[in-house]
């Protein structure tokens, strides 16, 4: 009976353990998708600024504010 109580308190440890690398794999996972999410909508972003604005007017804008400049030239002054 000792014997059982042993072993059975040692995979209470490593289920745990296991638990925990788990969790850390999930955490880690949504951190990284999270991240390729941000670069996407920044790519999406980036492209757009380049096809509705010139270069030029994004470099020289006098409030220096470029996406206020490509949301004005995308979306009209409302």
């Amino acid at each position: 009976m000792a014997v059982f109580l042993i072993v059975n308190l040692f995979g209470v440890d490593i289920f745990s353990k296991v638990q925990n690398v788990v969790v850390f794999l999930l955490i880690g996972s949504m951190v990284l998708i999270g991240l390729a999410l941000l670069f996407v909508v920044q790519s999406i972003l980036g492209i757009g600024m380049t096809n509705y604005v010139s270069l030029d007017a994004l470099a020289n804008d006098p409030n220096s504010t470029p996406h206020m400049t490509y949301a004005t030239n995308l979306l009209g002054m409302g």
